[in-house]
């Protein structure tokens, strides 16, 4: 088992026990629990379509190239805009949450 399968099992772990956490201490509806699950699952897909073309680059273009590079930069950044997606849509579901938790009096 490479470090990187590894890791990916603490990920997964960690996300189902906290996402499971959340959802009961802060009573999130049924919808927005959809919106979450769909969130998560967008950067997974992200995160193992980026790892696939990385291995691919690899393999068919040992030695540096500067267009590999790029496409992987690319590749990389589609994972940075679904993380960036999936963080406004737990923001969305959780601030509110979390204010009225601080008693903070802010409406969003």
């Amino acid at each position: 088992m490479t470090p990187q399968e590894k890791l990916l099992k603490v990920d997964t772990c960690f996300c189902n026990i906290t996402g499971c956490h959340c959802r009961i201490f802060f009573s999130v509806s049924k919808a927005e629990w959809i919106w979450l699950i769909i969130a998560i699952v967008i950067v997974w897909v992200a995160e193992a379509l980026n790892t696939a073309f990385e291995l691919l680059c690899d393999v068919t273009s040992p030695e540096f190239h500067p267009i590999v590079k790029k496409s992987k930069d690319v590749a990389a950044g589609s994972v940075l805009i679904s993380a960036i997606g999936s963080i406004i849509i737990g923001a969305l579901v959780f601030l509110p949450r979390i204010y009225n938790l601080l008693n903070v009096n802010i409406k969003l």
